[in-house]
């Protein structure tokens, strides 16, 4: 069962849901798959609870001030400023806080008693247990744009077409090829790079191969993912200050003529670029790349997460590093702020 499937049979948002297993810091694995298939054990959990999921979806989405949480949870006024001030929520103008702050997702960070979503789910899994650790609210990120691949009722209901283009952008080194292969995982498309000299003019048992070819070719397959680095340099826009190669501009028209099949041949095409500025704006008009993933790097929690598992990474329990790290109470730290527990001056 797809997420969107038990939502819509709980009459609860998906993106509650989300945010549900963010604010309560629940394992992934252990309550859905990277394409959003639901975990028996999280779909037995949310019909047996699907009072108390309503009523944390119904807050989720309520105008409320700090002081009206802390009157709701009954916590202290700035035992609650503390939490949202690090948290860095939307703020509307009328000074309330809606869709993004849970009064149920404070109130458990400050000590409040919910054992009973832990029972299913444990407080805690030990990281070396744990196969997607760091980057949890960038994995959020990027399935909420790919909505229309994991969720047929939005095209159903809504007449949301599949993008055909997506640019995830970031500075060198921020993992943009780790997540092009994570959204072909997520979509369940076959993750398929386009190497430099398929750009150009190739040979392949003596016949000449171009680029405008090797597209053909690749459309004729379904469900594959067009994996091109550089976009940003390959599809400069043409400007009396930024002049523009021949064979880069003929990439670009081949690219622009073949995009508007790509959702009918499902073929999703995916440029990792340093920065959007530069990209020609006829590319990123509708229909076209215009989906846009910043790689953003990880919060606090997930930096503690990624530090301690790549310190204790193959360790012994009775290794000498260890015994630092436990006798500074590195562990219990880290998962601290996973749950949100060490507030930040």
């Amino acid at each position: 069962m797809k997420l969107a499937e038990l939502a819509k049979e709980l009459k609860i948002p998906t993106e509650s849901f989300i945010k549900f297993i963010q604010d309560f810091d629940l394992e992934l694995t252990e309550c859905i798959t990277t394409n959003f298939e639901v975990k028996d054990d999280f779909v037995k959990f949310a019909r047996e609870n699907i009072i108390f999921l309503r009523r944390y979806s119904e807050d989720l989405n309520q105008n409320k001030s700090i002081e009206d949480i802390a009157e709701n949870i009954n916590k202290p006024t700035e035992k609650v400023a503390e939490i949202i001030k690090k948290d860095q929520p939307r703020l509307f103008d009328n000074g309330k806080y809606k869709s993004s702050v849970s009064s149920f997702g404070i109130d458990n960070k400050l000590g409040g008693h919910y054992e009973f979503i832990y029972n299913y789910f444990g407080k805690a899994t030990r990281l070396a247990e744990r196969d997607f650790i760091g980057y949890r609210d960038l994995f959020f990120f990027v399935t909420q744009a790919l909505e229309p691949y994991l969720n047929n009722l939005s095209v159903e209901d809504w007449g949301i077409h599949k993008p055909a283009g997506i640019i995830i952008y970031g500075p060198p080194g921020s993992g943009k090829i780790f997540w092009a292969k994570k959204i072909a995982e997520i979509i369940e498309y076959e993750f398929k790079e386009i190497k430099k000299h398929f750009l150009g003019i190739s040979f392949v048992d003596n016949q000449k191969i171009t680029f405008n070819d090797f597209l053909i070719q690749v459309m004729k397959s379904e469900k594959i993912l067009l994996f091109l680095e550089d976009f940003d340099q390959l599809m400069v826009e043409r400007s009396e200050d930024q002049p523009v190669k021949s064979c880069d501009e003929e990439i670009k028209e081949v690219v622009l003529h073949y995009i508007g099949h790509f959702e009918k041949e499902k073929i999703l095409m995916v440029g990792a670029a340093n920065s959007v500025e530069k990209i020609d704006k006829e590319l990123l008009a509708p229909g076209r790349f215009d989906v846009l993933i910043p790689i953003f790097p990880p919060n606090t929690k997930e930096r503690s997460e990624m530090l301690f598992h790549h310190m204790t990474h193959g360790l012994s329990e009775d290794a000498l590093l260890m015994k630092i790290l436990e006798n500074n109470k590195a562990r219990r730290k880290c998962w601290m702020l996973r749950c949100g527990m060490l507030l930040q001056n």
